[in-house]
């Protein structure tokens, strides 16, 4: 049985991709494809680590089930590909999770299981982002359940794709820019159909855009300060009041026509010209980022990395004072301030 396995990275569209195939099951059936539905209440397939990695060092969003509640999935969803591939179809696999989970042999096991599962042949596909794009992302992702600041860096594509070509060799390995200049109508879904699903149609996933949003510098700070003054020991534990607080954020960023957080220029610089990634996925895949200049890495020109987490923020980002004044003012004036006395007394100590 032929798969395909979608190993992300995360930030790249995943969860929509996810969702659409998920919603598209029984039109991917009727053309030859299968998005196995075994996955332990999850929309994707990251099932697929538990009992290979820690729990304990399991992302946060997978480690909110049981170990033995994830082990059974894991069985479940190999036991599913193994009927599925009796009936000959090809398996579409997909968990961002897997890009940077390549230490200790993880991907030659991973390789393994699928292989007892009926699985011979496969296309492993990964999109990438700019590494400071991608940097500035994350941070957005990490600071909505957590308050400390690490030392900015690029994620090392090249090392973790190594992994995957060591394994399953560089022929069976497609890497992809994500960049809605890019992609075919700017629309993840239907550059990874075209490619890789013959041109397959999928069904709207029907997300809410509330559900992810970009949210600006100012925002993300004053979702990091918050995690700071009530969360202050829940590291990378999400909470009900945390996510109430970035729809807030979200709605006032709007009216602010506030722009997504991006990296400072040396920031950015010391993330994209920190190694030569970057130019090795130009001559090896042939993904080339726009306005990206690759000229500085082929001349040896890299930039020093920045070694300390900065004290705030404003120290990665661009970020507007003025604007973050307003915009805790907005957000003073809301239903979720207005509910708790201790949010707006936490509110007029950051104006003050």
């Amino acid at each position: 049985m032929k798969a395909i396995l979608h190993i992300g990275t995360n930030k790249t569209g995943t969860t929509y991709l996810q969702d659409s195939l998920s919603a598209s099951r029984n039109v991917l059936l009727e053309q030859g494809f299968a998005y196995p539905a075994h996955t332990g209440g999850f929309n994707n397939h990251k099932v697929l680590l538990s009992g290979l990695v820690a729990h304990s060092d399991l992302p946060r969003h997978i480690r909110r089930k049981s170990e033995n509640k994830l082990v059974s999935a894991r069985i479940e969803l190999l036991t599913e590909l193994a009927r599925l591939s009796k009936e000959g179809r090809t398996a579409i696999i997909s968990s961002e999770s897997l890009f940077n989970r390549t230490k200790d042999g993880l991907v030659n096991q991973i390789k393994s299981d699928l292989n007892k599962s009926g699985i011979t042949e496969f296309r492993v596909v990964a999109y990438v982002r700019r590494p400071s794009s991608h940097f500035a992302a994350k941070v957005q992702q990490k600071h909505r359940a957590a308050h400390t600041i690490g030392v900015p860096k690029a994620l090392p594509l090249k090392k973790h794709l190594m992994s995957y070509i060591d394994t399953f060799g560089r022929a069976n390995i497609s890497v992809r820019a994500y960049d809605r200049k890019l992609l075919l109508n700017g629309d993840i879904t239907r550059d990874f159909a075209h490619h890789y699903l013959n041109g397959a149609v999928l069904e709207d996933a029907g997300i809410v855009a509330n559900d992810n949003p970009s949210l600006s510098s100012e925002a993300v700070e004053a979702i990091r300060q918050y995690r700071f003054s009530f969360h202050h020991d829940d590291e990378n534990v999400l909470s009900p009041d945390g996510r109430a607080l970035m729809q807030e954020l979200n709605g006032i960023d709007k009216i602010l026509n506030s722009r997504p957080a991006r990296a400072l220029p040396r920031v950015a610089d010391a993330i994209d010209y920190g190694s030569n990634d970057a130019l090795w996925l130009r001559d090896e895949f042939g993904v080339v980022f726009p306005d990206f200049d690759y000229g500085r890495l082929e001349r040896g020109e890299f930039e020093e990395s920045i070694a300390n987490a900065p004290a705030g923020l404003d120290r990665l980002f661009v970020f507007d004072q003025e604007r973050y004044r307003t915009l805790l003012a907005l957000l003073n004036e809301t239903e979720w301030s207005k509910a708790d006395r201790a949010r707006q007394k936490w509110i007029s100590s950051l104006v003050g």
